[in-house]
């Protein structure tokens, strides 16, 4: 059996979020373990649903930055096939973001939202734009509509190197364990914020460990909120 990745469309309702989330074990006190003909049911996925719409899991925040931003082609679900279901699948990996729009789903259902037809490739929003350094300046965003955006010059990027030269592009430190290379990092994103005038919202945070991604993440967070650094974990 290979272990490979390979890219799938699958229709919004053919995805389940996964009830023996491990995040939910500290929520019931015990382990969660729903058997896997009983996932699609829908009881199981409404209890599944509300856990992780508690205000710890931020899908609030996400669901705000897919109306603003949409739902970008990077942020791609993993998932496993549900056993004997046709075409249905176990979300292993983006149970919250698939939370964030099975909730604005139901937003929109119930009139509270309104959001354009189709998957949301596109921002549409003028806030949107306006978080990525551009502004409207004429135009609707209804389909057919002619649009016109600009980014004033106050905005555009300057070239990295004429600001701090070639030799300062890439920084390099060694540590002895994990924990002193995300401390060191929330130490260093402190000094972006207060130092370098830069915001939260301009920091972006890459690790290229996958299998640890989650936990070395959730770790970076809570050293972040210690030095009061609000962060959101995508």
């Amino acid at each position: 059996m290979s272990n490979e990745l390979v890219e799938k469309k699958a229709k919004i309702e053919n995805l389940y979020l996964d009830p023996n989330n491990p995040r939910f074990a500290d929520i019931t006190n015990r382990p969660l373990m729903i058997p896997s003909h009983k996932i699609t049911e829908q009881s199981v996925q409404e209890a599944a649903l509300q856990r992780i719409l508690e205000d710890r899991f931020e899908v609030k925040q996400l669901k705000d930055s897919i109306l603003r931003m949409g739902f970008l082609q990077v942020d791609r679900l993993v998932v496993t096939p549900l056993p004997g279901e046709n075409e249905k699948f176990l979300v292993i990996e983006g149970n919250r973001r698939l939370a964030a729009v099975k909730d604005l789903m139901r937003d929109r259902a119930s009139g509270e939202i309104d959001i354009p037809e189709g998957v949301v490739q596109f921002i549409y929003t003028a806030g949107g734009w306006e978080d990525i350094g551009y502004e409207v300046v004429s135009g609707s965003f209804r389909p057919g509509q002619q649009l016109t955006i600009r980014r004033p010059q106050a905005n555009s990027p300057h070239i990295l190197e004429k600001l701090v030269g070639y030799k300062d592009l890439v920084h390099c430190e060694v540590f002895s364990d994990r924990s002193s290379e995300l401390a060191w990092v929330a130490d260093q994103i402190l000094v972006n914020i207060q130092q370098d005038e830069l915001s939260p919202e301009e920091i972006l945070v890459i690790t290229l460990d996958y299998n640890n991604s989650k936990t070395e993440l959730w770790q970076l967070k809570q050293m972040l909120t210690e030095r009061n650094i609000e962060a959101i974990r995508p």
